[in-house]
């Protein structure tokens, strides 16, 4: 053994194809290039795939679907509320005055300046 702590180099093994290997490891970000490939085609399987939802949130889909539908039959039927006259109109598309007021209620005050 020399002072400097120099090991004996396999065959065909050399500093050289060393420091090569290693700028090559540097150019592509010291990625495996073996896992590199397997995540490329991983990636191009997935694509291939048809995607299928979970049963449990097709259900919860339907459910808030139809709850939707009930809602907005019941606004828009008119159902005769509190203001339906005689021919049972009541519940129109516009705003009313307690809504708006609720509105008012809720802006943010603003104080003017003098």
């Amino acid at each position: 053994m020399g002072l400097c702590g120099s090991k004996s180099s396999p065959a065909g093994y050399s500093k050289g194809t060393e420091a090569d290997n290693y700028a090559q490891r540097k150019a592509n970000g010291f990625k495996d290039p073996g896992l590199e490939k397997v995540r490329k085609d991983a990636v191009k399987q997935k694509k291939k795939l048809r995607h299928v939802d979970d049963p449990d949130t097709i259900s919860k889909r339907n459910l808030k679907r139809n709850k939707l539908k009930n809602n907005t039959k019941r606004k828009a039927g008119g159902g005769g509320g509190k203001k339906a006259g005689k021919k049972g109109g009541g519940g129109g598309g516009g705003l009313t005055q307690d809504t708006l007021k609720n509105q008012r209620a809720n802006l943010k005050k603003v104080k003017r300046r003098s």
